[in-house]
């Protein structure tokens, strides 16, 4: 495996139950709806970085994936590889380029607030230290800045290519004046 094909999405935090599973905790940039249907992880050990392939997949809280790899059988065996960064094959053998897998993904589609209906579109996404901010340019070439959590970013339908939000009280009216 190129390792330089890879993106690391988190760290796997805790062990899952006593049958090996685990608890993958997404970086905030990423959404973890967009891993569901991998088949691997790479996960950093001793030796480099080595594939695991996915026995079981389900989303759970937050910024969190629940994992049942194959050959990790027991609470034991999960438990080495506890606070192990992981990685994703992010290459596009056919294109060539990476795969956005971020939020850099839905640039362009609508955010529709759920009290306000449509503020714009997804200009920019902007990720400091700590935290990602979604840039929204709306009709009137205004800028709102919108804080990337699970509590406000409740849906994104790409067929639609909207992202449906949850405004924290007082934000938008505050862009609106």
């Amino acid at each position: 495996m190129n390792e330089s094909k890879l993106t690391k999405i988190g760290i796997i935090s805790t062990t899952h139950g006593y049958k090996g599973g685990l608890t993958l905790k997404v970086d905030r940039q990423f959404f973890k709806e967009d891993f569901k249907d991998l088949e691997s992880f790479f996960i950093e050990l001793k030796d480099g970085i080595i594939p695991f392939f996915v026995e079981e997949l389900s989303l759970g809280n937050k910024n969190k994936l629940y994992l049942k790899f194959e050959d990790v059988n027991s609470k034991e065996s999960a438990q080495s590889i506890v606070n192990k960064l992981v990685y994703i094959d992010a290459w596009n053998e056919e294109s060539g380029d990476t795969k956005l897998i971020a939020y850099d993904n839905y640039i362009g589609y609508a955010v529709i607030d759920k009290q306000f209906g449509e503020l714009g579109q997804l200009e920019q996404v902007i990720t400091t230290t700590g935290q990602t901010v979604l840039q929204i340019t709306a009709d009137n070439k205004e800028d709102v800045l919108l804080p990337v959590a699970d509590e406000i970013i409740l849906d994104i339908d790409t067929n639609k290519k909207e992202i449906l939000v949850a405004a924290p009280d007082g934000l938008i009216e505050l862009y609106r004046g």
